[in-house]
């Protein structure tokens, strides 16, 4: 009976703590912008920037979402907001008129590149806390696996 409660109330701290995470995340990633003196793109706007550099394709808004780079309903908004700024360039379908694709402009590929170096300054803050690429493996391993728990827990 311990060992369950155990595993409860860890299952319950980790919720709580990927939730904290990823705002302190988004927060790191905003005082940068500020720094930068960019005010025209937010923290989650910048997310979507960096895995549409990653991606080095054209995407469409529900590959954004097929492809787990984003799991909100406002991320028409978003892209419309990084067109209007000027980061995404959009193009139509040519066989679907209702669908349309972006890639990152001159402009977003300029701050994709300062997105790339803070995440390579903070990958050597991470080695100087003692992780290495090796637990960042595992525990991605392990947040995967909860997350398919989670999905299918959502889904059943």
């Amino acid at each position: 009976k311990d060992l369950i409660m155990s595993i409860k109330e860890n299952y319950f701290r980790l919720s709580v703590m990927s939730e904290r995470l990823h705002c302190l995340f988004l927060e790191v990633i905003k005082n940068e912008l500020a720094q930068m003196n960019i005010r025209d793109i937010n923290s989650v706007q910048c997310i979507i920037l960096y895995h549409a550099g990653n991606a080095k394709e054209k995407l469409s808004i529900g590959e954004f979402i097929q492809r787990g780079y984003y799991m909100s309903e406002n991320i028409s908004y978003n892209i419309k907001k990084m067109v209007i700024n000027g980061y995404f360039i959009q193009f139509q379908c040519k066989d679907d008129k209702r669908c349309s694709y972006v890639k990152l402009s001159q402009k977003g590929v300029k701050l994709y590149k300062k997105i790339q170096e803070l995440f390579k300054k903070q990958t050597h803050d991470l080695e100087n806390y003692g992780i290495n690429n090796s637990d960042l493996i595992k525990l991605n391993e392990e947040l995967g696996n909860i997350e398919k728990l989670m999905k299918g827990i959502n889904n059943g």
